[in-house]
Formats: C-alpha cells, sequence, structure tokens
C-alpha cells in the first residue's frame, strides 16, 4: 500500500473534519485580528502534513523530499477534497 493512501485511510477523514470545524469554529487570536479562518485551516494542514513526513524521513520510510521551485520541500502525501 502506497504511503499517501496508508495515511488519507488513518487519518484523511478525521483530519478534514477537523480542519473544518476549525475554520468555521475557531476563536483563536489571529481570528480576532482578522486572518481568515480558512487561511488559518489551510496552515494548520500544512503543520500537521510537514510533521508527518518530517517523520517518514527521519524513520527512514521516505528519501528527504526535493526542494521544488516558488514551493518548497515537500512530498505530498495525502490531498483533501
Amino acid at each position: 500500500m502506497e504511503i499517501e493512501h496508508l495515511v488519507e485511510e488513518c487519518i484523511g477523514s478525521a483530519m478534514a473534519d477537523t480542519l473544518m470545524d476549525l475554520a468555521n469554529d475557531i476563536d483563536i487570536t489571529a481570528v480576532r485580528h482578522g486572518v481568515n479562518r480558512l487561511e488559518i485551516a489551510n496552515e494548520l494542514y500544512h503543520i500537521v502534513f510537514g510533521s508527518v513526513n518530517e517523520e517518514l524521513v527521519a524513520r527512514k520510510i521516505v528519501s528527504v523530499p526535493q526542494n521544488l521551485p516558488k514551493e518548497g520541500r515537500y512530498f505530498k502525501c495525502i490531498e483533501l477534497y
């Protein structure tokens, strides 16, 4: 099974639901200062899956990702629709 499918199977729908709930209901300082809730959810997505990718690299399950011009260094491990 590909890592993408394994991660999606384990946490995909729970993560999507959590991010949408946060986007609709989060009460933090950034929101009070006018930061768009969907932008916050997007940033949380990147933090969580960046951490997943770093852990996969640390455990030598995947290689270190390439640096993609104008995008950064990451592996695509899951897509939320």
